[in-house]
């Protein structure tokens, strides 16, 4: 407050973090559970990364195609150190962002793929391709951590993510299927 010469500084605070913490935990108790914004107030105000991945894995499953969310799930993996589920988030965060065309978010996951594969993560992506070996031709010395990338039954790992995989392995099939569906070729593989 100022008047003529005089000026006085009067502090005001308002400590909403409480208010907002107790509504998001009241809205947990509701049919509709608010994952995202409760992943993003655990993260970014109470500095809960435990908190705030058990919200952003469960906003993502009852969102699955919501790649904004994927991404803000890999960034919070790769803050807890758990860079090969970080890989994994963000290609398929990628991958979900490239079907919508939205160059912001794959710009954005092409980043954050190439500081993981920096710091040292191995992509193995399991997809039928004219790049992919047999998978019984991995090499016994891999470099660990290994992420290993599968894609949909039907429409595969994505050309994007294929690119950025440091190598592509693919089952051999024989017969008429072509496919075997995803926790089968992660079960063979690993």
């Amino acid at each position: 407050i100022m008047w003529e010469k005089t000026a006085i500084a009067i502090p005001i605070t308002a400590s909403i973090r409480e208010k907002v913490k107790a509504q998001i935990e009241a809205a947990m108790q509701t049919e509709k559970k608010p994952y995202w914004q409760a992943a993003q107030f655990y993260n970014e105000y109470e500095k809960n990364s435990a908190k705030a991945l058990e919200y952003a894995s469960k906003a993502v499953e009852a969102n699955t195609k919501a790649f904004w969310m994927w991404l803000y799930k890999a960034r919070i993996q790769k803050d807890m150190g758990d860079k090969a589920g970080a890989m994994v988030s963000a290609q398929k965060s990628l991958e979900l962002a490239t079907a919508e065309k939205n160059d912001d978010y794959i710009k954005m996951n092409e980043e954050l793929i190439k500081k993981l594969k920096d710091d040292g993560i191995f992509v193995v992506a399991v997809e039928q391709d004219d790049r992919s070996i047999p998978f019984t031709l991995l090499p016994n010395n891999l470099r660990l951590p290994v992420a290993l990338v599968v894609g949909h039954e039907t429409t595969g790992v994505s050309k994007e993510v294929l690119d950025l995989a440091d190598l592509i392995v693919e089952l051999p099939m024989f017969g008429i299927n072509k496919s075997i569906n995803v926790w089968g070729s992660l079960a063979i593989i690993s």
